[in-house]
């Protein structure tokens, strides 16, 4: 068992990183009791490494890779059921109704899109713009190099970009400017 000191700082460690572990985890597996369960598992499995005196340089990360891999081994034992869960909306503010609902509906397609994005591309999402992790953290988090992470993300916001195309302001839609060099005549 670890002693005192050394599992009060995993507990302080692990308490600041555990609701992002969670958000993470549902995202993944899109069921709210498997994702408490792969966060406990998770949770258990960096306690007892952690126990062992192992001590990672980057212990969200590190986390987060041990979340991940037992998502990926659950995953490959088993078919996943897909739930569709309630989202919660976005906050309002002061609006009317119908900015709202505008808004709520935003927020539901937004979730749905993200949702629907292949789990390689929902990882990353999830990790880097709703987590907030560094490329290079969500690099060691989904065990692979950070050119990668970028790649993943560009075309995660390709895909996000299509799905949401309704949602733009009107004449931004579909409509793509390119920029063509002038030749300068002399």
């Amino acid at each position: 068992m670890l002693k005192r000191g050394r599992s009060t700082k995993f507990e302080e460690l692990l308490q600041v990183n555990i609701d992002a572990l969670y958000r993470t985890a549902l995202r993944l597996s899109q069921d709210r009791s498997l994702a408490e369960d792969l966060v406990q598992d998770a949770s258990l499995r960096a306690y007892r490494t952690y126990a062992n005196g192992t001590v990672p340089d980057n212990f969200r990360a590190w986390l987060f890779r041990i979340m991940i891999n037992l998502h990926i081994d659950h995953h490959r034992r088993a078919s996943l059921p897909t739930e569709t869960r309630a989202l919660d909306d976005l906050p309002t503010g002061d609006q009317g109704p119908a900015q709202s609902f505008a808004n709520a509906r935003l927020g539901r397609d937004i979730a749905a899109a993200v949702d629907a994005l292949p789990r390689d591309l929902r990882l990353v999402v999830q990790l880097v713009l709703i987590e907030g992790m560094s490329y290079r953290d969500a690099g060691m988090s989904m065990d692979c190099p950070e050119g990668t992470v970028r790649s993943r993300l560009n075309r995660a916001r390709m895909h996000l970009r299509e799905t949401l195309a309704d949602h733009a302001p009107e004449g931004t839609g579909d409509r793509v400017v390119r920029f063509t060099r002038r030749k300068e005549v002399s």
